[in-house]
């Protein structure tokens, strides 16, 4: 927010369109879908007036997240042909993340496992744990054990390194979708609680969903509904 700022007082308009990606892709990890709406669309405005080449990564991203299949499918075959072009290979990565998002939550768990495979191949520094969370996801959701236990083992590597709420949230949640009975348990309420104290508002309300779908498959139903509420709200 204070480089969009800084960018708008120097009336740096090649530069501004970057900025306000940036700024758009973590309001949507936050949760503001509408700022980050509004953020992109001024970023695509101003690379249009300007004949910069527009950055569309954070917009499939944002329609992933609001599980608008064909929107999120058609940026990415663009995005993903426009920053091959341009030799962008963080732009790719970003819209792979993207897609993984949009799979896991439509329950299309060979797709989602597909598009981290490739994404990882990136080996973009900024995006290789996220996408290891979502591995996770698919891989154990796909019935691949081997694949999520050790995309699980990467995980809690990074967590013991970085010690931050994120990265934990990330390991317990990997953990749960990997193990059984009390130790899932265990592992969901540690991942919703980490994950609460981080910036990923999006994701917290995912593991709060998957703990409500193995809280029902226990046949806990009251308390499965309790989870299922908090996802949905």
């Amino acid at each position: 927010a204070r480089q969009v700022e800084l960018l708008r007082a120097a009336g740096e308009l090649t530069v501004l369109p970057a900025a306000l990606t940036t700024y758009a892709g973590g309001c949507v990890t936050s949760g503001d879908f509408v700022q980050a709406e509004d953020l992109l669309a001024q970023s695509e405005a101003i690379s249009t007036a300007t004949g910069a080449p527009p950055h569309r990564s954070i917009q499939t991203y944002l329609a992933a997240c609001r599980g608008q299949e064909q929107l999120a499918k058609e940026l990415a075959r663009s995005t993903i042909e426009d920053a091959t072009a341009r030799g962008e290979g963080s732009e790719i990565t970003v819209v792979l993340f993207a897609l993984a998002i949009l799979h896991n939550g439509l329950g299309q768990y060979d797709e989602a496992l597909a598009a981290c495979t490739s994404a990882l191949e990136y080996d973009d520094v900024g995006m290789y744990g996220h996408l290891l969370n979502e591995m996770v996801e698919a891989a154990a959701r796909s019935g691949d054990a081997r694949v999520a236990e050790i995309a699980t083992a990467q995980v809690i590597e990074r967590a013991e390194a970085t010690r931050n709420a994120t990265a934990l949230g990330y390991a317990a949640r990997c953990e749960a979708l990997t193990a059984s009975g009390p130790a899932a348990e265990h592992k969901y309420r540690t991942a919703i609680t980490e994950l609460e104290r981080s910036p990923l508002k999006v994701m917290a309300a995912r593991t709060h969903l998957l703990f409500g779908e193995w809280l029902r498959r226990e046949n806990r139903r009251v308390e499965a509904r309790d989870e299922l509420r908090v996802a949905y709200e």
